[in-house]
């Protein structure tokens, strides 16, 4: 929820960053640019829900909490 905290608060404020890039692109119908974006924005996304996961994981590890999966 955090990174879509942040790319709505470029969207609204910003002048740099990828909230701003994908708006950008839309104004001035870039689409090609707009897509590489959103697509960068779903990858950075995942790989820090990913982060987070695996994190919790070996934390629960080492203090002997039960694996749910």
């Amino acid at each position: 929820m955090a990174v879509i905290g942040v790319i709505v608060g470029e969207f609204i404020t910003g002048n740099q960053g990828l909230g701003y890039i994908t708006m950008f692109a839309a104004s001035n119908m870039e689409s090609a640019l707009m897509l590489a974006a959103m697509l960068l924005l779903c990858a950075l996304g995942t790989a820090l829900y990913g982060a987070v996961v695996l994190l919790e994981v070996l934390i629960g590890k080492r203090y002997g909490r039960p694996q749910t999966t």
